[in-house]
Parts: C-alpha cells; sequence; structure tokens
C-alpha cells in the first residue's frame, strides 16, 4: 500500500503563502506546481486518511454511547468484551493466554480484569484436565446474564447507528470491514511471529 508522502501537503502549504503575504488561489497554484500524476496520488492519499479518520470517529462514538448505556452496570469496555470474546469459547472455556490474545492485551493485565470477573461472580478459573499448569476460564450463570443485557444494549446502539442505511448498504460495509480485519490480522500476526523469532536468535 502506498505510504502517504506528508511532505507533499507541506510542499502545497508553502505554495499558497507567497513571500509578499499574498493569498495566491490553492487550485490555481497547485496545478501550477505539481503535475496531473503528483496530484492524483496527493488526492487519493488524503481519500484514505479521510477513510480512516472516519473509521476511528465511529468507534470512538459508539463507544462513547456503549459506555453510557452500561454505566448502571458498573462494567467497563474491557470487561464486557472479554465476557463476549468468552461466550464464543468452546464449552471447557478457554485460557487466559487465548483470552489475552483475542484481546489484544498483556496477559497480566487480563489476569487482573478477570480478577475482578471472578469476583463479581461472571466468570470461573478451572484447571485444564490436559494440563493442570493453565487455568481455563469460563462464564458462570450470572454472567451469561449480564450478558443478555449487554447484548441488548448492543441492539440499542446498533438501531440507532442504522438509522437510515439500507440492509444492502449495511452488507457490503460489514463485508468489506471483515475483510480489513482479516487483513490487519494477518499482519500483526506475521510481525508477532517476526518477533518472536529475532527473540529467540
Amino acid at each position: 500500500m502506498m505510504g502517504y508522502d506528508l511532505s507533499l501537503w507541506a510542499s502545497v502549504q508553502s505554495i499558497n503563502k507567497p513571500s509578499d503575504g499574498a493569498i495566491m488561489p490553492r487550485k490555481r497554484s497547485i496545478q501550477s506546481n505539481f503535475d496531473s500524476s503528483t496530484l492524483e496520488v496527493m488526492e487519493n492519499q488524503l481519500k484514505q486518511l479521510g477513510f480512516g479518520f472516519l473509521l476511528l470517529d465511529v468507534s470512538r462514538l459508539r463507544k462513547s454511547l456503549y459506555d453510557r448505556n452500561l454505566q448502571p452496570l458498573g462494567m467497563t469496555r474491557p470487561q464486557w468484551i472479554a465476557l463476549v470474546i468468552l461466550s464464543r469459547a468452546e464449552k471447557n472455556g478457554m485460557s487466559q493466554t487465548e483470552l489475552a490474545h483475542g484481546m489484544l492485551m498483556k496477559k497480566a493485565a487480563v489476569g487482573m480484569l478477570l480478577d475482578r470477573l471472578e469476583s463479581d461472580g461472571y466468570v470461573k478459573r478451572t484447571a485444564s484436565a490436559t494440563d493442570r499448569r493453565i487455568n481455563n476460564v469460563q462464564l458462570t450463570e450470572a454472567g451469561k446474564a449480564v450478558l443478555m443485557e449487554i447484548g441488548n444494549m448492543g441492539e440499542l446502539v446498533n438501531s440507532i447507528s442504522f438509522q437510515g442505511i439500507s440492509d444492502k448498504e449495511l452488507q457490503i460495509t460489514t463485508s468489506a470491514l471483515k475483510k480489513m480485519k482479516l487483513n490487519i490480522k494477518n499482519a500483526l500476526d506475521e510481525i508477532l511471529s517476526d518477533d518472536s523469532d529475532s527473540k529467540s536468535k
């Protein structure tokens, strides 16, 4: 993927501020200093940056809306994310390491999070049947119940977010985001693998 050449934008800013202080028309000054191919690159970079900022804005606003609705439950975002991930695990649950990987968090941080969830009665940790050194984490009945409430909150947030969006538009957007997620996950896995290999040498 093409990187963002910010020096181009600095050049645009400099040519639009002549030394005598006069303001030059932006379009004319750009065209007089860059050829059509350079202008196309700059336009594509701006579109890509705009898309990234849009994703961040949507994510940030959805998180804020979720947090406001979850306040009565006294639950933080990392806590309910952990419960959601655990709900997708097999019958025997998952290890703390697997949960940390799924949450993109360090194992120690997830351990403290699980301490709180376990004290609230939402999860339980049991020794693995195959390796006693490993604790499997599972949802309790109380955890499943609070997860139902979280699901109701999710439906509310979605109904607000999807207003004015057709099923076809939502399907196309969801498909594109899933592909992006897979691309990014594969890239991160490759980086982590390279880091692990370099440390073992």
